[in-house]
């Protein structure tokens, strides 16, 4: 089999055109290596060897053209790379990328941190979680993690409870921190960190919230109950709201 025919592609490959007619696509890279442009006639075992250098170099290529977008552990470009790639292509690819500095945990664990710091308010155990699906090691996590000062995660958690405070204006007081505490502690903050944060401050709904949430419900529950069904009611459903005895009891004195 001899090569008739180099027709230039873009992404630097080339077609190749053989003399029985078959074509196959090679990277500018493998013709050199294999100096095609002077070997032209190829055995069946010099193109195997061609072919299997020629996906190599693929594999390689896709990965840093994977990485160029977005920096990647080395479980993602593992996993990428299996829909395409045989096992031995992806250890050869994967080491050639460490070697040439492409793939390095290390780094891509602060990375990420950083990007959780500045682009999420997600606490250290929910960042550790993550980074733990992308198969960084415990190691690796901890070590970025023990840099970053508990005043920086304090900070974090005043600015979330800011937030779930203005958000949740309608709520009583006891479902809004059983509410907060139930999100700080999905975003990954500690029940030590976020008991202490509770402590230190205190939290404030509006006074009138359960005469405003009670004569909702008095207006809604008074056209289907009466007497003390109305009244039965109507403190079990502002109890599922969180408001305490005191609270409920001082409402219905007001409106009876």
């Amino acid at each position: 089999m001899e090569i008739v025919k180099f027709k230039k592609l873009k992404d630097n490959n080339y077609l190749l055109t053989f003399d029985d007619e078959s074509m196959i696509k090679l990277y500018d890279d493998v013709i050199v290596h294999f100096n095609l442009l002077v070997n032209k006639k190829i055995d069946n075992k010099k193109l195997s060897e061609i072919m299997k250098y020629n996906a190599e170099l693929e594999s390689y290529y896709k990965a840093i053209k994977y990485i160029n977008k977005k920096l990647r552990s080395k479980l993602e470009i593992i996993k990428y790379l299996e829909k395409n790639y045989d096992k031995k292509t992806i250890i050869k690819t994967i080491n050639k990328l460490e070697i040439d500095g492409y793939l390095n945990d290390i780094l891509f664990t602060s990375a990420y941190i950083n990007s959780e710091l500045n682009l999420t308010l997600n606490g250290p155990f929910k960042i550790e979680r993550e980074l733990k699906k992308l198969g960084i090691e415990e190691s690796y996590i901890i070590e970025e993690l023990s840099k970053i000062e508990e005043s920086v995660w304090i900070e974090r958690i005043d600015k979330i409870i800011n937030k779930k405070v203005k958000a949740n204006h309608n709520n009583s007081l006891k479902k809004l921190q059983d509410k907060i505490i139930y999100d700080l502690g999905n975003m990954g903050y500690s029940k030590e960190l976020i008991n202490e944060e509770f402590k230190a401050r205190e939290i404030k709904v509006d006074e009138n919230i359960v005469f405003k949430e009670g004569n909702k419900l008095f207006n809604k529950l008074s056209k289907k109950y009466q007497g003390s069904e109305l009244i039965y009611q109507l403190k079990n459903k502002l109890y599922l709201k969180g408001f305490t005895s005191e609270e409920i009891n001082n409402y219905l004195d007001n409106i009876e």
